[in-house]
């Protein structure tokens, strides 16, 4: 994996946004830091992303959700 693509990670992307959009294509998890109150948090592994969901419960927002009351 080429290391340098993790400085790319940017809420400026607006490739960060779209659910299932992953802007390095061997990772298995994305952090992107959105401001000091967000952060987006994309996984490849279902199972993964569940337990997340789970543990955070109401503080995960989904991706669609955060982008409806949000971004438009």
């Amino acid at each position: 994996m080429d290391l340098n693509l993790i400085s790319n990670l940017s809420a400026e992307d607006e490739n960060v946004w779209k659910p299932n959009q992953h802007l390095i294509k061997e990772s298995y998890l994305e952090i992107t830091a959105f401001d000091s109150g967000y952060t987006i948090v994309k996984f490849k592994d279902k199972k993964l992303s569940n337990k997340f969901k789970a543990y955070f419960q109401d503080q995960a927002i989904d991706l669609n959700e955060f982008n409806k009351k949000y971004m438009l």
